[in-house]
């Protein structure tokens, strides 16, 4: 399994303590609400989203605080970070690009959206489960940004749903977290 943590980090060009394996996206989205949601705790999402957050919301008796696209499937930068300014959220879960949407959110408004979470201690959670279809990244900010976590699966270009095998990537301190509630 080393090898496997080593051929991760040399594809997305970090060190493999950035890096940790799970049985599919679903279960290192679980691992972050896991480690870092607490009853009562506020979770931002877009909606609708990836249907697994609403689950993870749910199970872990957490707040949720939707943001709704638009009717032409924008939606609104400022009002994200105007919410995770004023009401301080645990996490942000943001699914770029967006299933079932398919909106994807720039590059440069990501950047912006992970600075004001990481003005108020907010985790964002930032599931590229699309990158093989749309290759743009903020990998490199893992190493700037500690709240920053960034969730891809293999079940989707590589077409191995039924494998079940995804990875988180952040900065070491965070993902040491997630290593504490792995599953056998």
């Amino acid at each position: 399994i080393d090898s496997f943590y080593e051929k991760i980090s040399q594809w997305i060009g970090c060190s493999k303590e950035n890096i940790y394996i799970s049985a599919g996206s679903d279960a290192a989205i679980k691992s972050v609400f896991e480690v870092f949601v607490e009853p009562g705790d506020k979770v931002v999402m877009l909606s609708p989203t990836y249907a697994m957050f609403y689950v993870y919301v749910k199970m872990f008796q957490a707040r949720l605080v939707e943001i709704s696209y638009r009717k032409d499937l924008t939606v609104s930068i400022d009002d994200i970070i105007q919410r995770i300014i004023k009401l301080k959220p645990r996490l942000v879960c943001i699914a770029n690009p967006n299933s079932p949407t398919g909106t994807v959110i720039s590059k440069r408004d990501m950047y912006d959206i992970i600075k004001a979470a990481a003005s108020q201690n907010t985790i964002i959670l930032l599931d590229e489960a699309y990158y093989l279809y749309y290759p743009v990244t903020l990998i490199e900010l893992i190493a700037h940004y500690p709240q920053l976590i960034i969730i891809r699966t293999f079940s989707k270009a590589f077409g191995l749903a039924s494998a079940r095998l995804g990875f988180a990537a952040g900065d070491p301190d965070t993902i040491i977290y997630l290593h504490k509630v792995r599953p056998m």
